[in-house]
């Protein structure tokens, strides 16, 4: 697809990750001209304006001049069906592509709001996609056509990378471990730095020592493209520092605990999912 037929898109919720989405189409050429943001909020539009120049920006999806081939649904789960029961109300092409980044959400209830025919591609990405190091679960139903596929896989893969799940029950283990994954890291890099203070580091050097160590672990990972049980072995040398630490881990079974919140964060997901469940 050449820059010249990118099709007209509707972003409706110009929210952190609609904006990061606009971001990273623009960085792969996407005509600005081709992009709409619907939000309700009029008191944003002028950033949205100063921050997207040549992009359209209304307050109502009614407001589109002419139908767009892509709807990106960037609102929150509350929020979703309203927005649907607008959109049911224009005469939108039955070929437009609906692109859902509201978690929990399953296709069936966008079937129902948007009628039977709906072409839903459903979506989980996470916050680093701000910056281009996003990574996005997809899914679609088996009769969606690879050319809507490979759109939306276009436009998710502006932010970082993308994998497609087979089942949309799976959309729960992407939303556990990648959606939820950077409040982990966050969460284990605040609890390095405060240790680190109680070593006797100070606070902004516990605080570089922890982000360039958490930077370069994965930026080492992806380098060296190996399994994590190996490289961890690289660094575990035996009666070393190292190995102190990996074992206090292992006795206070960290892996159990990662094991318990994942599947916390799953079950959560799959309980959002089923308050919406319409079958």
């Amino acid at each position: 697809m050449n820059d010249l037929n990118r099709p007209s898109i509707l972003i409706i919720g110009a929210g952190n990750m609609g904006a990061s989405i606009a971001t990273g189409l623009l960085a792969k050429r996407w005509p600005a001209d081709q992009i709409t943001f619907c939000d309700h909020k009029s008191s944003r539009h002028k950033a949205l304006k100063n921050a997207f120049p040549g992009s359209t920006i209304i307050t109502d999806p009614s407001e589109m001049a002419s139908p767009a081939k892509i709807i990106l649904l960037a609102v929150k789960p509350y929020d979703i069906e309203s927005v649907c029961q607008k959109l049911s109300a224009i005469d939108l092409p039955t070929n437009t592509l609906f692109i859902s980044l509201a978690a929990g959400v399953p296709i069936n209830a966008f079937q129902t709001w948007l009628g039977s025919q709906a072409i839903i591609v459903r979506c989980m990405p996470n916050t680093p996609a701000a910056i281009g190091l996003g990574m996005t679960g997809l899914y679609s139903h088996t009769d969606t056509n690879d050319a809507d596929k490979q759109l939306a896989d276009l436009i998710l893969s502006s932010t970082g990378k993308t994998i497609w799940v087979d089942k949309e029950t799976m959309l729960d283990a992407v939303t556990a471990l990648s959606g939820s994954g950077p409040a982990y890291l966050f969460y284990l890099m605040e609890c390095l730095q405060e240790s680190g203070e109680a070593l006797g580091l100070n606070s902004q050097d516990s605080y570089t020592l922890t982000l360039q160590t958490m930077l370069g672990a994965a930026q080492l990972a992806q380098h060296q493209n190996i399994d994590f049980v190996t490289l961890r072995a690289n660094i575990t040398s035996k009666g070393g520092t190292t190995e102190q630490a990996i074992n206090c881990f292992v006795h206070n079974d960290m892996k159990k605990t990662v094991d318990s919140a994942l599947k916390a964060a799953a079950q959560r997901a799959n309980e959002i999912s089923r308050s919406f469940n319409r079958e």
